[in-house]
């Protein structure tokens, strides 16, 4: 069992803090985020469509009035574009949108991202 205390907690939320107000503007935390991308060997199809969904998300928080970004910004303008559906039912465009929008959320937050981790179908032995 893990146990933190108060300052563990503040040193977390802290470092967190920093990590999201070391980018000046939202375009320098996208440019960077799609370079660490690039650095991490993604494709440039992948990385486009990242970029254009966090091009929709600059657009949401302009019109919204959100000056700097957060996982909160992201939160809100995923449950303006997928509504109250279950994840079950979510399109694989919208399970991409959601995507885009963790990395984003991710590098803000750490400077990193975590790698997706896709379930395996279970996998029948029928040995003798």
């Amino acid at each position: 069992m893990f146990t933190f205390d108060t300052g563990d907690i503040a040193r977390i939320i802290k470092s967190e803090i920093v990590m999201i107000n070391e980018f000046q503007t939202f375009k320098e935390l996208t440019d960077r985020a799609a370079a660490y991308l690039k650095s991490l060997s993604y494709g440039s199809q992948s990385i486009d469509s990242y970029s254009r969904e966090w091009s929709r998300l600059g657009d949401y928080m302009r019109v919204n009035g959100v000056l700097r970004f957060d996982s909160g910004a992201g939160v809100r303008y995923l449950a303006q574009i997928t509504g109250n559906i279950e994840v079950g039912s979510l399109s694989r465009k919208q399970r991409n949108q959601i995507r885009a929008i963790s990395v984003l959320s991710d590098f803000a937050e750490t400077g990193t991202i975590r790698k997706r981790k896709k379930k395996q179908a279970p996998k029948e032995l029928n040995g003798p």
